[in-house]
């Protein structure tokens, strides 16, 4: 179907009888048959709605359906409680077959969309399990997510912490450590006290990551060497093949993998060009069956009451460019009165105080609901905003790249105005399909099907088409077992550390590292670098300190911080 015929046809009943035909035989999984909907329910409201509780229960979501009213819908109804029969809960089907995998296998590997419930489904695992477990995320930020959920999910009684570490033992039924692959090592030692039962690797794609992809292959060998019968469980977005996480660790003994290919949420996608927007289809020739957008379709979304995240490139938010390039969708956004949105801001304003001219236009953007996210923001600050998101009191997000690491902050219109996507090709295209996953949020409201928009600039759409209609894979090697272009010495240690488990866990260095430390004399490096780098309170020197020093003073500091005989 042309999009010609999707913006401006006639409602066709026919065609979506055959598109929920096909969703009943395969599931949902023809994207372009999300995108169909998705333009009867924005055109056809009232019409679609008759076909919306069938949809749900078609979809397999169930969270959100309505009593039965066909003897079709009734065996849905049916499946639906005997998945609550054997898991205890309303899964999806999707959750329920990851969940019985999860129990069933040692080792499962999976590949979901980012609207396919992995949240709720990891929530409730670790409802079920009695002793300690790890859960091991990318980056800090989705760590400080995963911390305010589980925190708030699990008894007092249960002990969440960001590093691992074991303190009120007595008082303390079971741990769940939630950390990156760099304090990993802290695990081992506790190798002996710790009762680890479970270890969530999620966003697990981040084994393709150069250095931290080494770091993380690091992590599960040395904790598949030292806690064998621990039950490891990987999940990926958009992967074909996620057996390829446990091939490249050889995790083959009880093991199983499944990619699902299941979607909840429909798109619709517009391109833009000097100010003009046209709808486009990626699955169809993406040069043909274009059609003008009526307005603007930003400022109709935030009219709308619906919500906008912009991507765009964090050298855009530094220089402050960005105010004056979407200064008529800022100027739309009015002051905030919510108590409890007002009560998020007062917490940032607490945090930062209103002395820097850079944080105080945060606070006043955050007063209108417009919020900034990026990396060089401090954790707390990008937590307080990350719920004021979810909470749904922001507007409009100007974001950068780390909310593709998997932070759950969906929108109803993504905007990607930074096409600069770095990594292999399959990199770029799993980073542009999970800024894609944040356009649309799936909502609680029963028989509402949702979608959301996707806006691109017109001259990235062949690379756009390309990339979203392609399969991603994951390497079946890891970097630890081709280590030819690794000349880094340190990397090459731990590489050599992992074959030959030979690490010394007082230090979290190998061996070859801490007698190299020990055979070197570091005194005057160290006695340096605390007479020149560290001021009399034991902090490191500011920014702008450290540059009022000799150019002598600061080559001396960046030689002995990196001199290579202390590794």
């Amino acid at each position: 179907m042309l999009t010609q015929s999707l913006v401006n046809g006639q409602f066709d009943s026919v065609k979506i009888t055959e598109i929920l035909n096909d969703f009943h035989i395969k599931g949902p999984v023809d994207s372009n048959h999300l995108e169909t909907l998705s333009y009867f329910k924005k055109n056809f409201p009232e019409q679609f709605s008759v076909f919306e509780a069938k949809l749900m229960f078609l979809m397999g979501l169930f969270y959100k359906t309505s009593e039965p009213s066909t003897f079709f819908d009734q065996v849905y109804k049916d499946w639906s409680e005997s998945i609550h029969s054997q898991t205890g809960r309303y899964f999806t089907p999707v959750q329920a077959d990851a969940y019985n995998s999860i129990l069933k296998y040692n080792n499962f590997s999976f590949s979901a969309p980012t609207s396919a419930g992995k949240s709720y489904l990891y929530q409730e695992i670790i409802k079920d399990i009695k002793s300690d477990i790890i859960i091991v995320v990318p980056s800090r930020a989705l760590l400080s997510e995963y911390l305010i959920k589980i925190q708030g999910l699990v008894s007092k009684e249960i002990l969440v912490l960001p590093f691992i570490e074991f303190v009120n033992i007595r008082k303390t039924l079971r741990r769940i450590f939630i950390i990156t692959p760099e304090r990993g090592d802290e695990l081992f030692k506790f190798k002996n006290v710790i009762n680890l039962e479970l270890v969530l690797f999620d966003e697990a794609q981040l084994s393709e990551e150069g250095i931290r992809g080494m770091k993380f292959d690091s992590l599960v060998r040395r904790i598949d060497k030292n806690f064998p019968d621990v039950k490891k469980v990987f999940t990926h977005p958009f992967i074909i093949n996620p057996e390829a996480q446990l091939e490249k660790h050889n995790l083959i003994i009880n093991s199983d993998a499944e990619s699902y290919d299941q979607k909840t949420v429909g798109k619709i996608f517009v391109e833009h060009k000097e100010g003009n927007f046209k709808y486009f289809s990626p699955y169809e020739d993406y040069s043909r069956g274009r059609v003008n957008y009526t307005g603007d379709i930003i400022l109709d979304t935030l009219n709308n009451g619906k919500t906008a995240l912009i991507y765009i490139a964090k050298t855009k938010i530094y220089d402050g460019t960005f105010l004056e390039t979407y200064s008529k969708y800022i100027a739309l956004c009015v002051d905030v009165t919510d108590a409890h949105a007002l009560k998020y801001i007062e917490e940032l304003s607490n945090y930062f105080g209103e002395d820097s001219e850079k944080k105080s236009l945060m606070l006043l953007l955050m007063r209108k609901g417009i919020v900034i996210h990026h990396g060089s923001i401090p954790l707390k600050a990008r937590t307080i905003i990350e719920k004021f998101v979810n909470a749904n009191y922001a507007k409009i997000c100007f974001s950068t790249s780390t909310l593709i690491q998997g932070i759950n902050m969906p929108f109803d219109l993504v905007w990607i105005n930074n096409f600069r996507f770095t990594g292999t090709e399959d990199q770029k295209k799993l980073n542009l399909k999970n800024l894609i996953g944040r356009a649309g949020r799936t909502s609680s409201t029963v028989n509402k099907f949702d979608y959301g928009y996707v806006v691109i600039n017109s001259s990235n759409k062949k690379s756009f088409t390309d990339r979203l209609r392609s399969d991603s894979y994951l390497e079946t090697e890891s970097i630890l077992d081709n280590s030819d272009d690794v000349e880094n010495e340190d990397y090459l240690d731990i590489i050599n550390a992992i074959k030959n488990d030979s690490f010394d866990v007082n230090y979290n260095l190998t061996n070859e590292q801490v007698e190299r430390l020990s055979s070197s004399d570091i005194t005057n490096d160290i006695e340096l670098i605390l007479n020149l780098f560290v001021d009399q309170q034991g902090k490191p020197l500011s920014g702008r300190a450290y540059y009022n020093l000799s150019y002598e003073s600061r080559v001396a500091i960046r030689q002995a911080l990196d001199r290579k005989s202390v590794g």
